[in-house]
C-alpha cells in the first residue's frame, strides 16, 4: 500500500549522499524501509510509521531536514541544462540591492548541489513553503493582503525588466515560518495541519495574528528581457492564456504575466468566495484577450490598491465563506473567528495583516 513510487526511487537512492550534504530525508527514502499495515503497533508509533508511508506526488520536490539547525528544506531538481539560468535569475534577485526590498517576491536559495554521478541534474536547496491558501484564509482583509503581495511581487519582477513566465496558483507560495513557530508535517500537503512527528495537531496561527510572506517560486521559464520585448512563447501551467489559443511563436511575456495573475484571481478567489466581485474591473482589465489591451503590471497594483483603500474595516474584518462550504463548514469556522476578532479589536489588530517583526506579532495560538 506505501510501497515507493518509481518517481520517488530516485530519492531513495541518493538519500546516503544527501545526508553527507546535510540533509535527512523521511525514514521512508532510507535503503531498504518498507512499509507496514496497522495491525498489531500502539496509536503513536503507528503515526509516526504512517507519516513516513506517505508518498510524495511530484518527484522532483522533495521536503527534507536541515542537520545543522533542524530546519525544514525543499529539495527540487532542476535539469542542469535550465539549472543556470534559474540559479542566475534567483541570484540576481537574492543579492544586493535587491534582496532587502520588501517587495521582492523571491525565495532564498540556500545552495546549489551538483548531484553525484550525475552530470545532468542539480539540486536547489530551498525553504519549506505552502500553498497560498494553506491554511484556508480566515478574513476578506487576508485574503486582500495575498493579492496585495502577489501584485507587488510581479511589479517588483517587471521592473527589474524580469517576466516570470508562469505566475500561475501553484508557483506562489506562503513563508510558514511565523504561522507556525514549532513547524508542522512536510511529508504530504493535505496533513499539514499536523505536528512534525504526525501525532498531534500543530501550533498554528492567522495570517492577521502573524502577517506572512508570500513568494513567487519557480524561475525555471523567467526570463529578462525589454518591457515591449517579444520573446519565444512557452506554455506554462495555465493553458487557458489567449497567446496559446491564437498558437502566436512569440509573446510579451510581462502581458502574459498579467493576464495569468488577473486568471487567477478570478479562478481560485473570487470564483471560491464570496464578497470577492468588487475585483471583476481590476481582473477585466488584465485578462483581455490582445496582449495590448491588458494593463501592466505597474497599472494593475495601483488599480489593487484603490480598491483596497475603498474597503471599510468591517469589509475586512468580515469572515471568508467558500461558495460551496456546506453550512456546517461555516459553522465550524465561526466560533474561532470570533474569538480571533475580540482579540483583533481589544489590541488594535490592524484588518488588513502588515508584515511586521518577530517582537510586534499577536501571541494568541488559534
Amino acid at each position: 500500500m506505501y510501497e515507493l513510487f518509481y518517481s520517488e526511487e530516485w530519492w531513495r537512492n541518493h538519500q546516503k549522499w544527501l545526508r553527507t550534504c546535510g540533509y535527512s530525508l523521511r525514514p521512508r527514502y532510507d535503503p531498504g524501509w518498507r512499509g507496514i499495515k496497522e495491525g498489531g503497533m500502539y496509536r503513536t508509533a503507528f503515526l509516526r510509521y504512517f507519516s513516513s508511508s506517505l508518498d510524495m506526488h511530484q518527484g522532483w520536490v522533495m521536503d527534507a531536514v536541515r542537520a545543522r539547525d533542524g530546519a525544514a528544506v525543499a529539495l527540487k531538481r532542476v535539469p542542469h541544462a535550465t539549472a543556470s539560468d534559474e540559479e542566475r535569475i534567483m541570484r540576481r534577485l537574492t543579492s544586493d540591492p535587491l534582496v532587502s526590498h520588501p517587495d521582492n517576491p523571491c525565495p532564498p536559495l540556500y545552495e546549489v548541489l551538483e548531484v553525484q554521478d550525475e552530470d545532468d541534474v542539480n539540486i536547489f536547496v530551498l525553504p519549506y513553503l505552502r500553498p497560498f491558501d494553506s491554511p484556508p484564509f480566515e478574513t476578506i482583509g487576508e485574503v486582500m493582503d495575498f493579492c496585495r503581495q502577489a501584485f507587488r511581487g510581479l511589479s517588483f519582477l517587471h521592473e527589474h525588466h524580469i517576466a516570470h513566465r508562469d505566475p500561475h496558483s501553484q508557483n506562489i507560495m506562503l513563508d510558514p515560518q511565523h504561522m507556525y513557530p514549532t513547524g508542522f508535517y512536510t511529508g504530504v500537503a493535505h496533513h499539514a495541519h499536523r505536528t512534525p512527528d504526525f501525532v498531534g495537531r500543530a501550533q498554528a496561527f492567522t495570517r492577521t495574528q502573524r502577517p506572512s510572506k508570500y513568494y513567487w517560486i519557480d524561475y525555471g521559464l523567467a526570463v529578462s528581457a525589454a518591457p515591449d520585448a517579444l520573446v519565444p512563447y512557452v506554455r506554462g501551467g495555465d493553458k487557458s492564456i489567449p497567446e496559446t489559443r491564437q498558437l502566436v511563436s512569440e509573446a510579451n511575456s510581462y502581458k502574459i504575466d498579467v493576464w495569468v495573475m488577473g486568471h487567477l484571481l478570478q479562478k481560485h478567489l473570487v470564483r471560491r468566495y464570496s464578497g470577492l466581485h468588487i475585483l471583476d474591473p481590476l481582473i477585466a482589465s488584465m485578462c483581455q484577450d490582445r496582449p495590448q489591451d491588458r494593463s501592466d503590471m505597474a497599472t494593475a497594483t495601483q488599480h489593487l490598491d484603490d480598491i483596497i483603500m475603498q474597503l471599510s474595516t468591517l469589509h475586512l474584518r468580515r469572515l471568508t465563506a467558500r461558495r460551496k462550504d456546506f453550512v456546517w463548514r461555516f459553522l465550524q469556522a465561526l466560533p474561532p473567528y470570533l474569538a480571533h476578532t475580540v482579540v483583533y479589536l481589544l489590541r488594535g489588530v490592524p484588518a488588513l495583516p502588515l508584515l511586521l517583526t518577530a517582537e510586534e506579532h499577536v501571541e494568541a495560538p488559534s
